[in-house]
């Protein structure tokens, strides 16, 4: 078995960004023909395509009938690929796992990330689903604000992921301490020789490893709740009178052996509604969202 992970770029808006795709998918084509037959490939993407209708009719069996959408270019060169060597989109033919797999801010859900086996082995698949609260919550980067990749304004960042940082102090040192090791030749010198001497895995790993311990010595004290940027007011309010009655909780005299008074129970009951109106209102909000 070989499983590939792909990435393919947002919709083409260019002809440049077109061959790009062409590229990935001229590259992925020409490292499968060279498997053995015998081997059973899977594709884990994230393809950015949207597959289900082209030309308003369903004519491939490489693409099921769960959660159609319109086709656009990045799901009609996926679609070429799959039908060039027998192989199925797994997820738009159950119906646990063909739903939206990207959500926007905007609340807007699409299906662009994809399981693909060859056909002769779908039966082998004996359950797909989809994580959807786990997405959503990997969309929430802790120091940026949730990703649209659906967006077409002009004016976003080039990444059209990180919009703003916090704290915004923190990462601007973090990258001037990176330029700085950057444009060090001790950097440059120990790239090349790897990059001559080494593998490309090598050379990702040296360049990986001192990101991260720059990174370390940024943001690995500040452990920040992703949620923590996203409560509402009511919900901080909650929070505070819910820590202030846990403190109080815990300073409450031993229960003696006779049972706890009414006083005990009333501080006991009033801890435990406070605690539920507060998982409440948690749930509420992140339904909102």
């Amino acid at each position: 078995m070989t499983v590939f992970a792909i990435y393919c770029p947002c919709e083409p808006q260019s002809d440049a960004a077109r061959k790009a795709v062409h590229a990935i998918y001229d590259w992925l084509h020409t490292i499968i023909a060279q498997l053995p037959e015998r081997t059973t490939i899977v594709l884990l993407g994230d393809f950015n395509a949207r597959t289900g209708r082209y030309n308003n009719v369903m004519q491939t069996s490489s693409v099921g009938p769960e959660y159609l959408q319109q086709e656009n270019f990045n799901g009609q060169q996926m679609r070429y690929f799959l039908d060039s060597f027998n192989m199925s989109a797994l997820n738009t033919w159950q119906h646990t796992a063909a739903g939206a797999t990207n959500i926007s801010p905007s609340g807007q859900g699409s299906r662009v990330d994809y399981v693909c086996m060859p056909r002769s082995q779908k039966h082998v698949v004996q359950k797909l689903s989809i994580w959807r609260k786990a997405g959503r919550l990997l969309q929430v980067i802790r120091i940026a604000q949730p990703r649209n990749v659906n967006n077409t304004n002009n004016n976003r960042t080039p990444t059209g992921i990180i919009r703003r940082c916090r704290p915004p102090a923190a990462f601007g040192e973090f990258c001037k301490d990176l330029e700085n090791w950057r444009v060090q030749p001790s950097t440059e010198n120990a790239i090349q020789q790897s990059l001559q001497n080494g593998t490309p895995d090598s050379t990702w790993g040296l360049i990986n490893g001192h990101i991260l311990n720059i990174a370390k010595q940024h943001f690995s004290k500040k452990i920040i709740s992703p949620a923590a940027h996203f409560r509402s007011e009511t919900t901080k309010k909650l929070h505070e009178l819910a820590q202030q009655d846990y403190s109080q909780l815990r300073h409450t005299r031993p229960l003696q052996l006779r049972g706890p008074t009414s006083e005990d129970r009333h501080s006991i009951f009033h801890a435990w509604k406070t605690v539920t109106e507060l998982r409440q209102a948690d749930k509420k909000y992140w339904k909102s969202v």
